[in-house]
């Protein structure tokens, strides 16, 4: 089940990556300036539309076996992912 939701949470992080960076590009903004930002705030919107499309759907309960509440398990994910964030923004 981890796995799912680990699938679910890095595709919505890339939806909205990929909405936060065009934004910017499409007003004048340059690659290098705006990926960084974008997947930081794209992984931090992710995070709240995949708690609140999880509740809607009633699946946190099936998650009640790892012990963990849903906001540990995508603060998890959200930590997971901010190594390559600071990668992007240090290399670019």
């Amino acid at each position: 089940m981890i796995f799912y939701l680990a699938r679910k949470y890095l595709a919505n992080t890339l939806v909205f990556a990929a909405i936060f960076g065009l934004f910017p590009i499409l007003f004048g903004g340059s690659w290098t300036a705006v990926l960084a930002p974008a997947l930081f705030w794209g992984s931090a919107a992710a995070a709240g539309y995949t708690y609140w499309r999880f509740r809607k759907k009633k699946v946190w309960p099936l998650y009640d076996n790892l012990r963990l509440s849903p906001v540990v398990l995508l603060g998890a994910l959200f930590l997971a992912l901010q190594p390559l964030t600071l990668a992007l923004a240090l290399y670019l």
